[in-house]
């Protein structure tokens, strides 16, 4: 599925294309008041987006329910959660993963294109991480298959936190507190019969 995001006003401008088009449906205006009664069935009656040749699209729907999560999974969650808002994992240690997905921001952060490493802008804005459990490929460009994939990109890309996988190795390793919490970690088989679950769930 192909997902277009809009700016503001381009969205206004389609929403008022369909209007139009909708003739005797509602007054063709780009009223709220008339663009909310286009919008007030089903999304089945919902006019069609205006789309460039060959781009596929799909209403918005449920995400499909998540796997139980084992005490483990809890674990490394809480595990992951601490390195997310970890700034030593970046060179500078000044950088977090949260930085330019802010939870408070909808899991992006609002600009234009992210500042990373030495204030340096990124090639594109940062992505919102809601839906990133069930998406595959991710990046904009796709290049990363899944969340096991592209988790590393950022780490050592130079504009963005401009680490290396030696440092954050070490970096990690020397803090107690993470080689306590993941030696208390263990693989079982429900473990991994789970982990099977959810990529069949993101395929």
């Amino acid at each position: 599925m192909t997902i277009r995001i809009l700016r503001p006003v381009r969205l206004v401008m389609m929403l008022a294309c369909a209007a139009i088009v909708a003739g005797p449906m509602v007054r063709a205006t780009a009223e709220p008041a008339s663009l909310r009664l286009l919008y007030a069935g089903t999304p089945e009656s919902w006019p069609r987006p205006l789309l460039k040749d060959g781009a596929a699209f799909s209403e918005f729907a449920p995400l499909p329910a998540r796997p139980a999560m084992s005490d483990r999974d809890k674990a490394l969650a809480e595990i992951g959660l601490r390195l997310f808002d970890d700034p030593a994992l970046s060179r500078s240690g000044q950088i977090a993963c949260a930085s330019c997905h802010n939870s408070e921001l909808g899991l992006a952060d609002g600009i234009r294109t992210s500042f990373g490493h030495d204030r340096q802008r990124g090639r594109r804005n940062a992505q919102s991480l809601f839906t990133a459990a069930w998406m595959t490929p991710l990046f904009w460009d796709g290049r990363a298959a899944d969340l096991e994939a592209q988790a590393l990109h950022p780490l050592v890309d130079g504009k963005e936190m401009a680490s290396s996988i030696r440092i954050v190795e070490r970096r990690v390793n020397h803090d107690q507190t993470y080689r306590t919490a993941l030696h208390q970690t263990q693989w079982t088989a429900a473990d991994k019969h789970r982990r099977r679950e959810r990529r069949a769930c993101r395929a």
